[in-house]
């Protein structure tokens, strides 16, 4: 198109009067635009923008604030770039409360055009990061408060708009991080949308985002919805509230950290929980009703050795509707309902706290729960599995500030419950029959069990009148009856106990002196306000083989803080037995005694009947007394007298398993032929005592013809025992006839587990002292 040509176009647009109108219309448009651009920009100059958003928020929310650059846009909007918020009033700690590339301070247009007033109608984040982080030692209330709180109630703050204010922001960013004492949680979730609404005494929000996944392998990312309506009058006090919260596969290992942290628990979770809630409010009282669900819980239990897990994918429901009253002077369970595929458990209940009562009155209910389904995602014991019927249902009205039960009604259930290894190819029996019935009413308690495991079965009833629920103080009476007790199922329980409480001793001794006065403990109150008395008698004791001491029957009990065990009964094999207990609880420290003893047991007949191949005759005496003055597990090695004293008069050995390995035995330390088949001996001792944590082999010796030894030593918890002596064993010479050689020994090894070795001042690079003989173990 040519010159001409253009300028004849021209010239008829513009003889055409509309053309000329919207010409007219965009100039005054532009030269509007541009006129209320020039008014913003010299009424609001970037250095007053500077100082009023500094001032504004130090003044208002006491935090530290810092951006790039500040303008005022077109709409009369401030525009704030690379904006960053303090979590103090301070950047010393280099860490921001809020960061955001773009920050829009919407303001009420007319009144910055006509009044050069700055009047903020809302607040844009574009694409923030917001980092919340609570210090160690400071609770979430206080650094909720140090974070958010105003220093003036909302409708009081200068240039807000309080009756229409919006804040939002979109693909937000949010780290959350704590401090515990040895490591740091950091929590995260993403493309989060926040919207607040502020209209006069109302305030409306809404958050959605993605929350991340924490250290599970098996879930995705889960989601958080929140929403709800606040109404508050002044000064920012909350008259009534309405919030619903809904959770999504949220990774449940977030909480492993302040569950260890802040209730000692030593378990790990891992697993998904979703969840809808419903909270609404009105003064200070407040209805809570929603349902959870968790899927594929795993709930491990942590030890130094031998971590387990508790749970296996354990998936379980549960519904709760509750209503808080009078800021919690009552609590209102209304429904409860814990429940999966195996069991439900209903609990309801009232909690009520004000200055003149306190009680709870507590229903619950759990149905018939069949164990052994159960077992199959629930692991209570290591390597377990568990079989039975349970059902538990009841109500109790307890008033907890005079410590009386109103109403008390409880049935417990238990039938054919047991626990077996689920280790393959064990088949052993922790528990192998257990019924159990227990009845509350009021404050009378009735229950019976029966338990039985291998040839040991007990029946136990017992009735219990309680005068006071808290602290309980009781007069019970219980009785036990046993056709036949396998002493086997005694011992290695025993054994355990002692081992497990001699460790813990040497872990206790290593923390620092307590005060502690043992009769206002918890534990001290129980002692010396319930009164029990035992009556136990058994048809026979069990030893093995043959072995059976034809009665048993005891009487015991605990009266005023006083335990005491009388009227022991027991016979077999010609032994005269004796034991005793006497203990006081009553006092600043508790002190106990035991003692036993055994005299003129014919050890031969004892000894057929167990089955032991050979001969072994004599007559066993001893005795046995201990005393403690303690209040915790390190008294045992600080406290404590122990004297043990076994001896065997008029002794044979002949022919046993014993012999014919110490005979091996001996040839590898030098005798060439030593000739112990048969064993006469006058005396055999063994002495042994604590005191304190010293403990001492006073005396091992045999008086034999073809044997004898005299020796000392110690026992340490840690390197076991350490009894060096020469043994005097009656050898044959080449010519046919005997003398006695030496042979150096030493017995090593744990006090129940212990074996004879060469005695070496030097020994290897393993610490061996050469070749080694069970003692305990020898089949």
């Amino acid at each position: 198109m040519s010159t001409m040509e253009y300028k004849n176009l021209i010239l008829k647009i513009i003889r055409k009067p509309i053309a000329i109108a919207a010409v007219i219309v965009l100039s005054i448009i532009l030269i509007t635009t541009a006129g209320i651009k020039i008014y913003f920009v010299s009424s609001f100059p970037e250095q007053k923008l500077k100082n009023f958003i500094t001032e504004f928020v130090m003044d208002n929310f006491r935090k530290a604030v810092k951006f790039d650059d500040v303008t005022v846009s077109l709409a009369g909007n401030i525009v704030l770039t690379n904006f960053h918020i303090s979590t103090s009033s301070d950047f010393n700690d280099n860490i921001s409360l809020v960061k955001s590339r773009k920050v829009v301070v919407r303001l009420d247009f007319f009144r910055a055009l006509f009044y050069g007033e700055i009047y903020i109608k809302g607040i844009y984040f574009r694409n923030p990061e917001i980092t919340l982080y609570k210090k160690y030692g400071r609770s979430y209330l206080d650094t909720f408060n140090e974070l958010f709180s105003l220093t003036r109630s909302f409708q009081e703050i200068r240039h807000i708009d309080g009756g229409n204010f919006r804040m939002h922001a979109d693909n937000a960013v949010l780290l959350y991080r704590e401090v515990f004492r040895e490591s740091i949680l950091e929590a995260g979730c993403r493309n989060i949308d926040v919207a607040v609404i502020i209209k006069d005494d109302m305030l409306l929000y809404s958050l959605k985002g993605i929350v991340n996944r924490y250290k599970s392998d098996v879930l995705d990312d889960g989601e958080l919805f929140l929403e709800g309506t606040m109404r508050f009058k002044h000064p920012n006090i909350l008259v009534s509230s309405e919030n619903f919260i809904r959770l999504t596969d949220v990774d449940l290992s977030y909480f492993n950290l302040p569950f260890g942290e802040y209730y000692k628990m030593p378990m790990s979770m891992q697993g998904g929980v979703t969840a809808e809630m419903s909270l609404k409010s009105l003064a200070d009282n407040a209805s809570i009703e929603g349902r959870i669900e968790v899927n594929n819980l795993n709930l491990r239990y942590l030890k130094p050795a031998g971590s387990y897990n508790v749970t296996a994918n354990e998936n379980f429901n549960a519904d709760i509707v509750c209503d808080v009253l009078g800021g919690g002077r009552k609590i209102v369970l209304r429904r409860c309902v814990v429940y999966d595929e195996n069991a439900r458990i209903n609990v309801k209940g009232v909690y009520r706290a004000t200055e003149l009562e306190e009680y709870f009155d507590l229903q619950f209910d759990t149905g018939t729960v069949d164990l052994a389904n159960l077992s199959g995602s629930i692991t209570p014991f290591k390597d377990s599995t568990c079989h039975g019927i349970m059902n538990v249902s009841g109500r109790v009205w307890f008033d907890i500030k005079n410590g009386f039960a109103k109403d008390v009604s409880c049935d417990i259930g238990l039938k054919n419950f047991g626990i077996q290894t689920s280790q393959k190819g064990t088949g052993r029996d922790y528990i192998e029959h257990l019924d159990v019935n227990i009845t509350a009413k009021r404050n009378r308690v009735d229950a019976e069990v029966f338990m039985k495991k291998d040839a040991t079965d007990m029946k136990f009833s017992a009735k219990s009148n309680v005068h006071q629920w808290y602290p309980l103080i009781s007069e019970s009476t219980l009785r036990g009856r046993s056709k036949t007790i396998d002493l086997h199922n005694i011992y290695y329980p025993l054994r355990y106990c002692v081992e497990y409480f001699y460790q813990g001793a040497f872990d206790d001794k290593q923390i620092g002196y307590m005060q502690v006065v043992f009769k206002d403990e918890p534990i001290g109150k129980l002692m010396n306000n319930n009164n029990v008395t035992l009556e136990y008698k058994a048809e026979r004791l069990r030893a093995g083989g043959k072995a059976v001491f034809p009665g048993f029957s005891f009487k015991a009990g605990l009266n005023d803080g006083q335990m005491y065990l009388d009227n022991l009964s027991l016979t077999g094999y010609e032994g005269e037995y004796s034991f005793g207990i006497a203990a006081r609880f009553d006092s600043y420290i508790p002190n106990v005694q035991v003692g036993g003893s055994v005299k003129n047991l014919n050890l031969g007949a004892l000894c057929r009947d167990l089955g032991i191949r050979g001969t072994c005759e004599g007559r066993l005496h001893a005795e046995m007394d201990y005393s403690i003055n303690a209040f915790r597990l390190a008294h045992m090695l600080q406290n404590s007298l122990l004297n043990v004293n076994v001896e065997v008069t008029a002794g044979l050995a002949k022919g046993t398993k014993l012999q014919k390995e110490l005979g091996s035995f001996l040839k590898k330390l030098g005798v060439e032929k030593p000739d112990i088949e048969e064993v006469t001996f006058s005396k055999a001792e063994f002495a042994f005592t604590q005191r304190a944590d010293t403990f001492t082999v006073r005396r091992l010796a045999v008086y034999g013809d073809a044997v004898q030894l005299n020796g000392d030593g110690e026992y340490d918890f840690i390197s076991g025992l350490n009894i060096p002596f020469w043994m005097n064993v009656k050898a044959e010479k080449d010519d046919g006839s005997f003398s006695t050689e030496k042979a150096p020994c030493m017995i090593g090894g744990p006090f129940l587990k212990p074996f004879l070795t060469k005695f070496s001042n030097n020994t290897d690079g393993n610490g061996s002292h050469g070749p080694a003989l069970p003692l305990f173990d020898i089949n």
